[in-house]
């Protein structure tokens, strides 16, 4: 993947990072995908943001359910979704290349609402 340096961000580390992304893509009141259990920080740059958390279920083994992700797209006005590919936290639980690969169905901008 190619990305134009103008359009890099380089933060002092994770939390700035989300902070920023959420600040990029939401609005106070909007809603967010997490996983469930969540990592807490991701919990408190939520709060900060004034946001509306949409908790979907996470496997210790599989990793997000994507199906219930689906579910909530279709219910909820989501405009972010906070996601751990590998050594998520607080489960520890690495998603399967398949499961990574099915996550293609979301990076689309219909996707969104």
């Amino acid at each position: 993947m190619e990305v134009p340096p103008d359009e890099i961000v380089i933060t002092s580390g994770a939390m700035e990072s989300l902070g920023l992304s959420l600040q990029a893509v939401t609005e106070p009141g909007d809603w967010v995908a997490i996983e469930s259990p969540a990592f807490y920080g991701v919990l408190q740059a939520i709060e900060r943001r004034k946001l509306k958390a949409v908790a979907i279920p996470t496997d210790v083994r599989t990793g997000m359910d994507l199906d219930a992700l689906e579910q909530a797209l279709e219910t909820y006005p989501i405009k972010a979704c906070w996601l751990m590919s590998n050594f998520q936290n607080p489960l520890g639980c690495t998603l399967s290349v398949e499961k990574k690969a099915g996550w293609w169905r979301f990076c689309r901008p219909t996707a969104w609402r």
